[in-house]
């Protein structure tokens, strides 16, 4: 799925209406790749994607521990690979973690250190905004319906580097 972001847009309304575009893609998932190609006007030959973005809220570790019993106390690590040359995977909940996983011959380290202080400022700016635009509605992190804002921020881009 391609992404815009017009200038002027505001947050909570740009996300809602791009996971609209999202669900209404969902009946295409299991399109074949070579029949979108065909559609997109990516010509033969080339990659139909140099980059992909994978969000999963709750993280992986948190819906686990969420089931109780043994899987309350249980540490998880996860460890990611991909083929493609930039790879952003972002896991929400009370805190959001973001790596990045990048191809060596494409990107070096100071390139992705800088791509994520961009993107803790843009989130951590967001954040702030958001905040300070609902405060007078009440929204809270633990009531349902409310809109949820993250209490920390970690990126991260050690170890998560892929090498050729």
């Amino acid at each position: 799925m391609r992404i815009r972001l017009p200038a002027n847009s505001r947050l909570l309304p740009w996300l809602t209406e791009l996971r609209n575009q999202w669900i209404a893609l969902r009946e295409f998932e299991h399109t074949p790749l070579v029949e979108i190609q065909g559609w997109s006007g990516v010509p033969g030959g080339q990659p139909l994607f140099e980059s992909i973005f994978n969000f999963q809220d709750p993280s992986w570790d948190t819906a686990l521990r969420a089931q109780g019993g043994k899987w309350a106390k249980r540490e998880f690590g996860i460890c990611s690979q991909s083929n493609y040359p930039l790879v952003v995977d972002a896991y929400g909940g009370n805190s959001v973690l973001i790596k990045i996983l990048y191809h060596r011959t494409r990107f070096d380290d100071e390139s992705i250190t800088r791509m994520l202080g961009h993107v803790k400022t843009i989130l951590e700016t967001r954040a702030r905004i958001f905040r300070r635009t609902n405060a007078s509605n009440n929204f809270s992190r633990s009531k349902p319906g409310g809109h949820r804002t993250p209490s920390r921020l970690r990126m991260k881009n050690s170890s998560s580097r892929i090498a050729s």
